[in-house]
């Protein structure tokens, strides 16, 4: 399955998050990703002209999702994996 959707979790508060998640979403502009979704609280620290969508559940983006980033410390890792079994929970993470 060739991954056709991106969504992007992270914490805003956190050093380096507005660089990261900019540089994630150039990269993956720059190989012809598919739709990119950013949690609403990283949309507010795109500077790139980069088009994505946000959303405020961490659950919406993951059903929404092929492949999820997430951006952030340990807290940040755990909502995206628990919205992925949330949103599918035949998937192994």
């Amino acid at each position: 399955m060739q991954a056709k959707s991106f969504g992007v979790l992270g914490n805003a508060a956190k050093p380096g998050a507005k660089e990261a998640a900019n540089q994630l979403l150039m990269l993956l502009h720059a190989h012809n990703a598919g739709q990119c979704t950013l949690s609403s609280e990283l949309a507010g620290l795109i500077e790139s002209g980069a088009e994505y969508r946000s959303l405020d559940s961490p659950l919406k983006i993951a059903e929404v999702s092929d492949i999820i980033f997430s951006l952030g410390g340990d807290g940040t890792l755990l909502t995206a994996a628990r919205s992925i079994i949330r949103s599918n929970p035949s998937v192994e993470l």
